[in-house]
């Protein structure tokens, strides 16, 4: 996993956009206002995979730091997009990976998202070598937070490609907040 460390927060908290899913390409699948305008105020932005055209990370450069990590529809040749992610802060680790299987061995992503029988905070440690509180992971396109075992799973879903779109037509993204003492996450639909 490429260890990064996360940004200080506003007032204690830092704010993470999660997104996924998004497989912008030109002339055929455009990123929507709408996932900038829910992305404003963040204090990192984290691509979880499949984004399609790397200039969509440009674009969300002008919004917050952005980081990523890659999937079955990401340009080879960009640095920027990586297997597994590990952010760490003064509180809190946060695992990101395309597939929930690359981060917590024996789980896989498209299977709803499926566990294995031992416990999750248990194999994390032993995979990233230090607690992991926040798992982010994609590849479903339907949006879950989930907690289990001491470790909170999200998957924004796709703002683009959505299982089930919104009244808008779109799909979802997700945002963190990571205090002292908590970590919470609120899919938004677009």
């Amino acid at each position: 996993m490429i260890e990064t460390r996360l940004p200080e927060g506003r007032d204690g908290v830092v704010r993470v956009g999660l997104l996924a899913d998004t497989h912008v390409h030109a002339g055929r699948i455009a990123f929507p206002d709408a996932g900038f305008e829910a992305l404003r105020g963040v204090d990192l932005i984290l691509h979880l995979g499949d984004c399609g055209e790397a200039s969509l990370l440009d674009r969300l450069g002008e919004l917050a730091p952005v980081l990523a990590t890659r999937g079955g529809d990401d340009p080879a040749e960009d640095a920027r997009m990586v297997p597994t992610r590990l952010l760490v802060g003064a509180q809190h680790a946060l695992a990101a990976a395309f597939e929930l299987g690359s981060v917590l061995p024996g789980a896989e992503s498209m299977k709803g998202p499926s566990f294995p029988t031992r416990r999750a905070d248990e194999l994390l440690r032993e995979a990233a070598g230090r607690a992991v509180q926040v798992v982010a992971f994609a590849s479903t396109h339907a949006p879950a937070v989930i907690a289990r075992d001491g470790v909170l799973f999200v998957n924004p879903g796709s703002p683009t490609l959505p299982n089930v779109r919104g009244p808008s037509g779109l799909g979802t993204i997700a945002r963190l907040a990571l205090s002292e003492r908590s970590a919470s996450a609120e899919i938004v639909q677009l």
